[in-house]
């Protein structure tokens, strides 16, 4: 198969097209339609001369040989079966046919291309000559589908789902005197620029950017010279502006908008579609990133001092557990201490059993009582969390979140599980010896210093040994009477009788 006979027929068919006649490419198929019996003829022996099989048809769908030809029973149609390519997907012969393949949804394959003077890739996509061999392709970047961020309200949508086919993987690819790489850009061109407007008139057609203020730009039909107006600057603003506003799936919304406000203000209402595009796309585009650069580095601000509002919050919470530790731990100490005293009480003192039982029962619930308390503290801080992850922090990934936030409070909270563990088991058990020590009767423990005779008992008997003295001893006689002084008793001499007078 030469080279130059399909550049031929490529270039007699694209001469058909243009008369009226009507081309469809099929990856295998070759459908010519609306042909006049001179046009049949001449294009049927073109088919020949490349060792096609190829069939024609009349008005009424039979089949005619080629001497039978006769306008009285055109038009006719010409289907020929192109010879398969295994180291490509299709091979595309005319214009029509290369539009056809571009507006299908092709992609991730290679096109052989007849009358492409030069090969070009785009991404996921690589377009070559007809004489070239395949070289394959690398796998292209992946982009937001730009019709869930402009708005349509017609039900034919023009808004392409798919734009890595429009996009060119070097940018500063361009072939001015290329006929196929020209149609390619027309169709390029008629693909991204609604892809950048905020929405679509359903009655014009119209492409609006919502500043404000308000621009609209005339819808572009196929035809006329796109290639040469918007020319190799424009394209390539173009490109970069469609490129820097989807290529990341998380931003496309924000950049989308941030661009079309900023088009809406730099374009002129009225102007010509194509004239808007090329004097405006580049400030354009830089006064957009200029935007988003600012609304960046504002959301970084924001996200600083969010972060150090977050750091604050976790120390806090965590520190407010650790005190709930610190209270755990103080109360089981006074408890033990408690414990201890009012076992010992019961055994050296007597104490009453159900007064101690009752004195352990209350220390034992306040302990659990404050258990209680900071693990409801630690529970609802963790729900806090989760009502931050989702309203506060969300610009924090899971494992960042996981590293800043959870891991430091579950650390925390092991220790107050721990020391609670060990607190409530230490508060039973003591619970238990003391209820044993209260309920078990207690024998009073022997006096060894019994024998030996206090002086509150020496001062009682001495009355009664004094008592006992006095009993023992023989009353005196009358004329006798105790003198006092030296307290012993001396016999008095008798009075004498009056007159008398002493021996």
């Amino acid at each position: 198969m030469s080279a130059s006979f399909l550049r031929t027929l490529a270039l007699k068919l694209d001469e058909l097209v243009t008369a009226g006649a009507v081309v469809s490419e099929l990856p295998d198929v070759l459908k010519v339609s609306e042909l006049s019996a001179a046009s049949a003829q001449v294009l049927a022996g073109m088919i020949a001369d490349l060792s096609w099989q190829a069939s024609i048809f009349d008005r009424a769908e039979n089949e005619t040989e080629l001497g039978d030809l006769d306008d009285s029973f055109g038009p006719f149609r010409i289907t020929a079966v192109k010879p398969t390519r295994l180291d490509v997907a299709a091979l595309v012969v005319s214009d029509a046919g290369f539009g056809e393949i571009l507006l299908s949804d092709m992609e991730g394959v290679e096109i052989a291309v007849v009358g492409l003077d030069y090969a070009f890739a785009v991404e996921g996509m690589r377009f070559i000559p007809e004489e070239e061999v395949s070289s394959g392709i690398s796998v292209g970047q992946s982009f937001r589908n730009p019709q869930t961020l402009v708005r349509e309200y017609g039900t034919n949508r023009i808004v392409p789902s798919v734009i890595g086919k429009w996009l060119l993987v070097e940018p500063s690819t361009w072939h001015e005197k290329d006929g196929r790489y020209r149609l390619w850009v027309g169709y390029a061109v008629r693909a991204l620029l609604p892809a950048l407007a905020t929405e679509i008139d359903h009655v014009s057609g119209s492409y609006v950017f919502r500043g404000p203020p308000r621009l609209a730009l005339a819808k572009l039909e196929a035809g006329g010279d796109i290639f040469g107006t918007i020319g190799r600057v424009g394209f390539e603003n173009l490109q970069a502006a469609v490129r820097w506003v989807y290529e990341f799936d998380r931003e496309a919304e924000n950049r989308h908008t941030l661009f079309a406000t900023e088009f809406a203000r730099t374009g002129s209402a009225g102007a010509d579609t194509l004239e808007c595009l090329r004097d405006n796309l580049g400030h354009a585009l830089e006064g957009a990133k200029i935007a988003h650069a600012m609304s960046v580095a504002k959301v970084s601000a924001d996200n600083l001092k969010a972060l150090a509002d977050l750091r604050k919050a976790v120390t806090e919470e965590t520190a407010k557990i650790t005190d709930a530790v610190r209270q755990v731990v103080g109360a089981l100490a006074s408890a033990l201490a408690i414990g201890i005293g009012l076992i010992a009480a019961r055994i050296v003192a007597n104490a009453p059993g159900l007064l101690v039982l009752a004195v352990m029962f209350v220390v034992t619930g306040y302990i659990f009582v404050v258990i209680y308390s900071g693990h409801r503290f630690a529970a609802l801080q963790r729900g806090l969390r989760d009502v931050w992850r989702n309203q506060i922090y969300r610009f924090l990934s899971p494992d960042e979140y996981q590293k800043l936030v959870i891991q430091p409070s579950l650390d925390a909270e092991k220790t107050l599980k721990r020391v609670s563990w060990v607190g409530g088991i230490s508060v039973a058990l003591a619970f238990l010896v003391t209820a044993w020590v209260a309920l078990v009767p207690i024998k009073a423990i022997p006096n060894n210093n019994a024998g030996a005779t206090s002086p509150s008992v020496v001062e009682d008997d001495e009355p009664k040994k004094v008592s006992e003295q006095q009993e023992a001893e023989p009353a005196p006689p009358a004329s006798f009477q105790p003198t006092q002084g030296e307290g012993r008793q001396e016999p008095q001499s008798e009075k004498p009788v009056d007159g008398a007078s002493e021996p």
